[in-house]
Order: C-alpha cells, then structure tokens, then sequence
C-alpha cells in the first residue's frame, strides 16, 4: 500500500513554505541511499515544488552522497554526513547548518531510539511556528525500547486532558503523564507519521501554556531511553517524585 504522505505535506507544510516565501528554510533526514529506487527521489521533489527554499539533507552514507552529487541529483541542495544515533553529530548538523528550520522532516533510520534523540537535539533548532515531521513510524512497533507512537500518543493525552486551568474536568487526572517538549503546539497523526507543531510568538498562552515541566526534566527522561526504560512509567514515576518534591504529598 503506497504512503499518503502527501496529506499532511499538502496540507501543513506546503502553505508554511509559502508563507515565508524565499526565506523558507528546511531539513530532511535522509536521502534515500537504501531505497530500491534510489537516493535523490525527495529532493527532486523539493526542488521541484520550492524552488527558492533553503534545503539541507543530512545522510549516513557519505559514498551515497559523493556519487548523487556528482551525477547532479543534488544541485542547489545543501548536504551533511553523519549518523543520527551520534548526538555530537546532530548537534555539528545545527552548527553546520545554522539552524533556524521552517521544517524538518525525519525520513531517516526510523529508529525508536534515533527519532527520539534527534528530536530532542534538533527541536530547538526548529523555528517559532515550525513543523516536525517524521516518516515510517509504523517500523518502530516491532523494535524494542518505547516505541515513538506510544510516546505521541502520550503527548496527544496530556494536550486533551491538560490541568491549565481550574475546571473540575480540567482537574482529572490523565491517564499518561508522559513529559512535553517545550512549546508544543499540537500534535497530527495520520497512517506510519505524525506532525509535530511549535507554537509561534503569536499564539495566545491557551494555545501554547506553560505545562509546569522543565526542559532539562524532559531531556533527562529521553537520556533515561538509552537504557531501555519504559518511558510512559517512568514519566509517571518522575511526576509523582516531582509533585510530591514540591506539597510534600505523594501525587493520586
């Protein structure tokens, strides 16, 4: 069955390039390089439809990458080498690249450990009122560790059933607890990929609130995942250290 990627690149990304015009700047992770068909496929399609855009592609394999720019499949495009699972190479890809991303997209090991880590580091790198796209998220089901789906889905919990405000039904208690990332705007899921959306200078503060969690906790617990943790347990058992921490009465 084909992808349908084309849903939410339609819909949310394409109207964002177009925004901000010959300024739009974006990051695809990888090239293709394993595909049957080829490396190249995605950044002729960019080049084709944003023409005046500013566009990195960053890929594990460097021969991959020498040989389509050498038969001319990457002109116009910006390229950098590396594997997402290193975190000092992802962080060299925001140096190299400067940062300041409209979009990124993560098409690249579909590793549950790689989205992960990549996101936490290149999320900064991801402009006000940006977009996170990641691929395949179906091929996570079978890996062990947590699994990036369950994690989104986590993330779509606390944005449903958040506590902002004093309402009884605000006060329920959610059933995941799993941590935010910082200005989390909203999260699309559609078949094998989600949209994640930052909020933007001018979003109201209902829109983009202030969930009460620390960067760096959120950053600790995506640390944690590198032993193989269960993140959604964990998240709970990290909350009810932190409530109790702050009133000095054990959370639920």
């Amino acid at each position: 069955m084909p992808h349908t990627y084309h849903l939410m690149y339609g819909a949310l990304l394409l109207p964002l390039a177009a925004m901000h015009g010959d300024k739009f700047k974006m990051l695809e992770i990888g090239l293709g390089c394993s595909m049957e068909y080829g490396p190249g496929a995605s950044a002729r399609l960019w080049r084709s439809l944003l023409p005046t855009a500013e566009i990195w592609f960053a890929e594990s394999n460097g021969l991959c990458v020498n040989k389509a720019r050498a038969e001319g499949k990457l002109d116009g495009l910006h390229t950098m080498i590396g594997s997402q699972s290193d975190p000092e190479t992802l962080r060299r890809w925001v140096h190299q690249s400067g940062g300041g991303f409209h979009a990124i997209i993560d098409d690249g090991s579909h590793s549950n450990r790689d989205i992960l880590l990549t996101l936490r580091i290149l999320w900064p790198a991801l402009r006000d009122g940006g977009l996170y796209f990641i691929e395949d998220l179906h091929v996570g089901r079978s890996q062990n560790g947590p699994v990036v789906s369950d994690v989104l889905q986590g993330w779509a919990e606390r944005l449903m059933t958040n506590t902002r405000n004093e309402s009884t039904h605000a006060r329920a208690k959610p059933r995941n607890h799993t941590p935010l990332p910082p200005r989390l705007k909203f999260v699309l899921i559609q078949r094998e990929a989600a949209v994640i959306a930052k909020c933007s200078a001018e979003d109201p503060a209902d829109v983009c609130y202030d969930v009460g969690e620390q960067p760096e906790w959120w950053g600790a617990l995506l640390a944690d995942l590198r032993d193989g943790k269960d993140y959604p347990k964990l998240g709970i058992q990290r909350l009810q250290q932190k409530r109790k921490q702050a009133t000095g009465a054990a959370f639920g």
